[in-house]
């Protein structure tokens, strides 16, 4: 089923008629055999491509492949893993395609960032002319996330070459396509924000970057979306959290 109103709803990449996760299929529906029949049919990887720009969840669960640092424990067979279709995850999807200024307090291990990042690569691949910034307190935290990107856009390339646009720049600090999109990884700071001008920003650790107040405000002003990822346990997001329940407690 396709959202009623469209025009009421941001768009997260380039289609009007946006499948939100909720109501599309929680479980992935392409698997390697698919992948190996689509390969040399144009018809069959056009349709693809459309249901991944409707459905942001759709391209999570088919398309993104992960690595789980923990798989030998797990007994898995291999630390390359398909996005897990969670039923937390999918939510979690929804908030981000419906809020265009996100911030999400979390626990370890729920995958926030794996989600998030991945939903900002998709938003480059799928819409040109987008700049979609990645920010930790560190520029090497940065680095790693823009590094695990580069993995998920390894192995899209390795399943499906036809779908992600060509990448005319591979640096530490830059993934650039030849869609004219890019994402790129940078430390804390407000003047990371001003001087890059960012169509996107995801603030990673938001809790522990001093400066996460003075970014959050200019990049109000500079992004058409905006997550912040973080523990709720102290800093910046804990003094958002808490102005958040002291303001539906006293509602």
């Amino acid at each position: 089923m396709t959202a009623s109103n469209p025009e009421t709803r941001y768009v997260p990449w380039t289609a009007n008629d946006i499948i939100l996760p909720t109501e599309d299929d929680l479980e992935p529906v392409l698997w390697h055999k698919d992948f190996r029949r689509i390969a040399d049919d144009p018809v069959l990887q056009a349709g693809i491509r459309r249901r991944c720009e409707r459905s942001p969840w759709f391209f999570l669960v088919n398309c993104v492949v992960t690595v789980d640092e923990h798989w030998d424990r797990k007994g898995l067979s291999t630390p390359y893993q398909r996005f897990p279709p969670k039923q937390h995850l999918c939510s979690l999807c929804e908030r981000w395609c419906l809020e265009r200024k996100l911030y999400i307090p979390k626990s370890r291990q729920v995958m926030a960032t794996w989600e998030i990042a991945s939903l900002y690569y998709g938003d480059a691949i799928f819409l040109p002319g987008r700049l979609n910034m990645f920010q930790s307190k560190l520029e090497s935290d940065a680095k790693d996330i823009l590094r695990r990107v580069w993995g998920v856009d390894q192995r899209l390339r390795q399943m499906a070459p036809w779908l992600p646009p060509a990448i005319v720049e591979d640096s530490a600090n830059r993934l650039a396509f030849a869609n004219d999109s890019a994402l790129v990884a940078v430390a804390q700071g407000k003047h990371q924000v001003q001087s890059h001008t960012p169509s996107g920003l995801f603030a990673d650790e938001g809790q522990l970057q001093e400066e996460m107040a003075e970014s959050y405000e200019y990049a109000l002003a500079a992004c058409d979306r905006m997550t912040i990822v973080g523990s709720a346990d102290y800093g910046w997001m804990y003094q958002v959290a808490l102005q958040d329940k002291i303001g539906k407690e006293a509602a």
